[in-house]
């Protein structure tokens, strides 16, 4: 066999090692998050639906302070009465 057939086989042969290393690393670290996923998710769901609750009232309260004020410049009456 000639020199550099030598050197390009493994040359190939260094590069096919490393790919299948590198695959086994991102496999393994998919799997934890997933783990860490599986073991939390009844308190990140909780976490998520209150997040979701206060960004809902949050638009809804720019909702309705737009909408009275569309109010207020159209008739100058407002929704909501000040004590």
């Amino acid at each position: 066999m000639d020199k550099g057939l030598i050197e390009e086989l493994m040359v190939f042969v260094g590069l096919m090692a490393l790919l299948g290393s590198l695959t086994k690393i991102v496999l393994t670290m998919v799997n934890r998050r997933k783990a860490v996923a599986k073991e939390s998710a009844h308190g990140s769901l909780d976490d998520i639906a209150q997040r979701l609750g206060r960004i809902l009232d949050g638009r809804l309260i720019r909702l309705l302070t737009s909408a009275n004020a569309r109010l207020f410049l159209k008739t100058g009456v407002s929704f909501c009465k000040q004590d």
